[in-house]
């Protein structure tokens, strides 16, 4: 119970760094793009910047409830032959087919700019130095990675970056996102921009295509 503010997530980094910007002035969107934007560090097997986005609240400025859907579309050029499985009428999850157009950062920047107090600088500054120094694996997450460990072994970006010896991370040791810190601070500085926009764009379109994907630089 709280007479003033209240956060919950799923890892405390996420709910510790979302309640300190509370306290420095940030308000209840401000908490909970950093709290986003965290969990995108240490929980990234469920959340991350490459993903979606939906945001419902109740806004002082407008006097009226908000929805934001950050979902993103199909890519453009996508080529709707084959891409469903026949025996069980679904999309494979695994597939370079289900990869839609990420719409977090995009919502993210929306609703800093549009009803936070503070930058975005501010509030992408906990999950930037989590992903640099590193964070303790949790029992949850080593559960999930150990469960997959298999399909990270697939591709090589995801076996770099996520296993360690071909072996996932164990409770308590410590995991970095070095690139991902670099990201996130470039997202930081330049915006939307940054994400949608210059080398992290291309490298994201660079990778799908590889797997055989159509995103483009348009979407």
């Amino acid at each position: 119970m709280s007479s003033t503010a209240m956060i919950v997530a799923a890892q405390p980094e996420a709910a510790e760094a979302g309640a300190k910007v509370l306290m420095e002035g940030g308000n209840a969107v401000d908490a909970a793009v950093t709290a986003a934007s965290v969990l995108a560090v240490v929980e990234a097997h469920s959340t991350g910047i490459g993903g979606d986005c939906f945001c419902i609240f109740y806004s002082n400025k407008d006097k009226k409830v908000v929805a934001l859907n950050g979902s993103g579309n199909l890519p453009s050029k996508i080529n709707y032959n084959g891409i469903i499985n026949k025996d069980d009428n679904l999309i494979d999850p695994y597939s370079h087919s289900a990869i839609t157009v990420p719409g977090a950062v995009a919502a993210w920047c929306k609703l800093v700019k549009d009803y936070g107090n503070l930058e975005l600088t501010d509030i992408l500054s906990p999950a930037i130095k989590l992903a640099k120094e590193g964070y303790v694996v949790a029992d949850v997450i080593a559960d999930m990675w150990k469960r997959e460990e298999d399909k990270l072994k697939v591709d090589k970006d995801a076996k770099r970056i996520f296993l360690k010896n071909e072996k996932a991370y164990k409770i308590g040791e410590i995991h970095k996102q070095e690139q991902l810190s670099e990201t996130l601070e470039y997202i930081a500085k330049n915006g939307r921009d940054g994400f949608y926009d210059g080398y992290v764009a291309k490298d994201i379109i660079t990778k799908i295509n590889k797997l055989g994907g159509q995103l483009s630089l348009e979407d």
